[in-house]
């Protein structure tokens, strides 16, 4: 597996001048250092390569893979990753869900909220078919059956809780970093063999958007978050694009991972947090520049979903740099 960058999948020589060896099948790409952001990659054979990917960034660029043989298994822990698969297609990521691809993605990797934990396995088919790895072979983890998967050039599924736990637990190995070559290739078999026996629940209807589908949904999220304080309804946006109320929903929700109605109260409430700890506004000066008429249903809200009424966590979180005096 070769690329822009040096990548070789199957030797040692893994995103030369970026990626640092920890050992002799290990190796650790910073993707940036203030946030904590890395990518922990484990060679488990020739031909198949492991990695965390821990992200907490807004974009992540990819190489450019030169060798059409390869396909890319990603199982997301947490979070949410959007790329761009074609010209005109984009595919989202979310808790739960495994991606089989063969596919490179455009214009690197997008974190809307800039969170994403997960695993991923690089298989180099061409090596892998010239040189089988028996342990595979003796399961049933070949590179046909893993080619059956694929459709249309790509697969997605929904994680069953069991097969989401040996990801997760594959995944905490990782974090920690101690553990054995011989543990990573036991749970990443064990990961792949589920995933080949029914271990995943078809997507009817995968995460993918459409170019202009996103055009659409990032404007309507442009709109709503510039100006927080300004109230819209989901038939005024949709109108504005010719779109049925359901339509730009489900879009939206493909996008973004949540409902419109829970991304803007998200929104809302992320401002206030910081409007209650960093300024001298008043609660019902806060709750309009929120977008809440009612003083009342602010403090309801706030409460239901932070766990504290607008004072009691004003006085917890209080900026000193910025002093205010009590509010009943």
């Amino acid at each position: 597996m070769s690329g822009t960058n040096g990548t070789k999948l199957g030797e040692k020589e893994i995103i030369s001048g970026m990626a640092k060896p920890l050992d002799a099948i290990r190796f650790r790409m910073d993707i940036d250092a203030d946030t904590g952001s890395y990518i922990h990659f484990v060679e488990l054979w020739p031909g198949l390569l492991l990695s965390l990917n821990r992200i907490h960034v807004k974009y992540v660029p990819c190489p450019s893979f030169t060798v059409p043989s390869i396909i890319t298994m990603n199982c997301c822990i947490e979070g949410r990753c959007e790329a761009m698969i074609s010209d005109d297609l984009y595919i989202y990521m979310e808790r739960g869900l495994c991606c089989l691809d063969d596919r490179i993605p455009l214009e690197g990797f997008h974190y809307p909220g800039s969170l994403y934990d997960g695993i991923e396995l690089y298989l180099d088919l061409r090596l892998l078919q010239h040189h089988p790895i028996p342990a595979l072979e003796a399961y049933g983890i070949t590179t046909d059956a893993l080619q059956h998967l694929l459709k249309d050039g790509g697969f997605c599924g929904q994680l069953k809780p069991e097969t989401l736990s040996m990801a997760t637990a594959l995944f905490e190995r990782l974090l920690r970093g101690h553990t054995s070559l011989e543990t990573f290739r036991f749970y990443a078999m064990e990961l792949l063999f589920h995933l080949l026996h029914d271990g995943y629940r078809p997507m009817e209807n995968a995460l993918y958007a459409t170019k202009g589908q996103r055009r659409i949904v990032n404007e309507v999220e442009a709109i709503i978050t510039s100006d927080l304080s300004r109230r819209y309804t989901i038939s005024d946006l949709a109108g504005r694009y010719g779109l049925a109320d359901s339509t730009l929903k489900k879009y939206f929700r493909k996008v973004y991972g949540m409902t419109f109605t829970d991304y803007l109260r998200n929104k809302r409430l992320g401002l206030a947090t910081r409007l209650l700890a960093d300024t001298k506004e008043s609660i019902g000066e806060i709750a309009a520049r929120c977008g809440y008429t009612n003083q009342g249903k602010f403090g309801e809200v706030f409460r239901r979903e932070v766990g504290q009424t607008p004072l009691e966590y004003r006085r917890l979180h209080i900026n000193e740099t910025h002093p205010t005096s009590e509010e009943a």
